[in-house]
């Protein structure tokens, strides 16, 4: 028979996975938004892993050549002994593998437990890995991105109970799942859902959604010119209830943009005329503008309070006596 199938051109083969099924619409804009995350989370220094249960492999005198398969050299004629059948022991269980892996540092953790493929066991093992080997390689981190292989974190309602425990018993760590904030502290009840239809369906629930809150509220609470022209600007930056925002979005929803604008009244006039300017050229025109800088320098002070030091200086000649003001322009993006 066996030549028979080769003079027909048969191998031995084993299968090939090639046939799909239909995609979700949103699939290319989920795998972006995740991919774009991860690096806001990597560039800030905060930690990412994946996580995921492992494949169990039968070992020991569990091991059964039939149906587990594979062959191992031992002495001629001295095959080792295993059980007839892999049936579970009552007294010694089953255990079930959980990666997690980081993907900045490109390492992995294994933890082992007998408690079933549950979303209990599931966080007990990120909260091991974050004792053991992620709090001492990201010191003062304040958020942990997941990527949950298989999505039973958030949408098991006991995976989100026992996050939110994960989050409680390490206050100063936020937990999210896929980008999405899934415990924060300091954010009242009354928010608006901002999200799209896709996002409902890939990333979290109403009651994920809900912790999130539109808008943006920014403040200059004060402001100076040093003898050398340096400008200084302190702000706060706050949704409209009062929510202090991380302008990077690593700690609150939404990465925050924000452009300044330093003008003085000179004298004898009544209109401002800004420190900052461009040059536009149209064909053979050429103007000067007042136009706003982003690429200063920032400090966070406190949750949503910020220095900003204006790239471009003051001229050191500036008549102090003139009306100077300070603005600031901006958005936050929710997309």
């Amino acid at each position: 028979m066996c030549d028979l199938l080769a003079q027909l051109h048969y191998s031995l083969q084993s299968t090939r996975k090639t046939r799909e099924g239909s995609q979700h619409p949103g699939r290319d804009a989920q795998f972006r938004h995740i991919a774009a995350t991860v690096a806001q989370y990597q560039s800030a220094g905060q930690p990412v892993i994946s996580v995921d249960t492992k494949k169990k492999e039968q070992i020991g005198d569990f091991k059964n050549g039939f149906k587990n398969g594979g062959r191992e050299y031992q002495p001629r004629g001295k095959p080792e002994q295993v059980r007839t059948h892999d049936f579970i022991d009552p007294e010694l269980g089953k255990v079930a593998p959980y990666g997690v892996f980081d993907l900045t540092a490109n390492v992995g953790w294994v933890n082992v437990g007998i408690d079933h493929d549950t979303a209990e066991f599931a966080v007990q093992s990120i909260r091991r890995w974050w004792l053991e080997m992620g709090q001492p390689l990201y010191v003062g981190a304040q958020r942990l991105l997941i990527k949950d292989e298989r999505r039973n974190l958030y949408q098991d309602a006991a995976g989100y109970s026992m996050l939110s425990l994960l989050s409680t018993f390490h206050k100063r760590l936020i937990v999210s799942v896929g980008g999405v904030i899934l415990v924060a502290a300091g954010l009242s009840a009354d928010r608006t859902n901002v999200f799209s239809s896709n996002d409902k369906a890939f990333y979290a629930d109403q009651a994920t959604l809900d912790f999130v809150r539109p808008g943006l509220v920014v403040k200059i609470t004060k402001a100076e010119i040093a003898a050398d022209g340096t400008t200084t600007a302190w702000v706060k930056i706050a949704d409209p209830k009062g929510a202090g925002l991380d302008r990077l979005g690593l700690k609150t929803a939404g990465t925050i943009s924000l452009s300044f604008l330093n003008t003085y009244i000179p004298a004898g006039q009544d209109a401002y005329v800004s420190y900052i300017t461009r040059v536009r050229t149209s064909g053979a025109n050429t103007v000067t503008q007042a136009t706003g800088e982003n690429t200063g320098t920032w400090t966070e002070l406190a949750p949503g309070e910020y220095s900003y030091k204006f790239l471009n200086k003051a001229p050191a000649t500036i008549d102090r006596s003139a009306t100077h003001t300070i603005g600031a322009y901006g958005s936050r993006n929710l997309s």
